[in-house]
């Protein structure tokens, strides 16, 4: 019987920790998107630099919606509370709703709106920040989409943003993927052995980002060994599309062949 009132004692005390940690990480979101909406109301493009990061790094689900607004243009500032609201054009009127809370305000004039401005750096830093939202999200195939999009901007500092995610990544796809995007954000780096160690990583990927971004390096690298290695890469890369190119044509050419022979015989 004792054990018994002990189990139930840990097991009360064990579910209590957890809504106190649920209840301050909801405290840290609410924390994160007050902050990021004052800071996005600033004139300063510093300040709402400061808001996107905030917004990525704490503000859960929330933020995505607030970025995306952001990145759209339908992301303002209600001119008679200040609020910061999200709105959608609907005709001769917006229709807006609260941006921290999703709470509908009804219908408003754009006169009653003043719009938050972004510039070209905030795009980009804020198509990051959707990807990186995307990349702790719990559908695998969301944070697929996520690092794809990283496959066209290579970047050194991608390894950074991934190395962590990747340690935990546990489908086999996104984890490919993250791998490539590492290996191609070090070929962006002046360190000879990060060169050497990616150009290994990327052998045999026949990725169209993999060949521009090993094309690229090959165009302004100077170490014997670096460009020996990128060109028997390419190479194997080159012979595997002909590879591919072979088997494409076989097929389409049995396949036309067949539509040939049914169309001989009347079918």
């Amino acid at each position: 019987m004792n054990l018994v009132k002990i189990f139930q004692w840990l097991l009360l005390i064990s579910l209590s920790m957890a809504t106190t940690l649920v209840n301050a990480a909801a405290v840290m979101q609410d924390d994160a998107l007050n902050s990021a909406a004052v800071l996005l109301k600033s004139a300063s493009f510093k300040d709402k630099s400061k808001a996107v990061d905030l917004l990525s790094a704490h503000a859960g689900e929330q933020a995505g919606m607030v970025l995306e607004a952001f990145l759209d243009n339908r992301l303002y500032t209600a001119k008679t509370d200040k609020r910061l609201v999200i709105a959608d054009s609907r005709g001769d009127a917006y229709a807006v709703t609260d941006a921290l809370t999703n709470e509908d305000l009804g219908r408003t004039s754009k006169s009653g709106l003043k719009i938050i401005t972004l510039n070209n750096s905030l795009r980009r830093q804020i198509r990051e920040a959707l990807a990186l939202l995307d990349l702790r999200h719990p559908d695998a195939n969301r944070r697929l989409a996520a690092v794809n999009q990283l496959l066209d901007r290579p970047a050194a500092e991608h390894a950074q943003l991934l190395q962590p995610l990747l340690q935990q990544e546990q489908d086999d796809r996104v984890r490919e993927a993250m791998q490539i995007v590492t290996a191609l954000g070090a070929l962006t780096s002046d360190d000879v052995q990060q060169h050497l160690s990616a150009i290994e990583t990327l052998e045999g990927n026949v990725h169209p980002a993999v060949r521009n971004g090993l094309a690229k390096l090959q165009r302004t690298a100077q170490d014997p060994a670096v460009m020996k290695k990128i060109g028997q890469v390419l190479e194997s890369i080159q012979s595997k599309l002909q590879v591919y190119r072979f088997i494409e044509n076989m097929f389409f050419g049995l396949s036309l062949g067949s539509v040939l022979v049914l169309a001989a015989i009347g079918l």
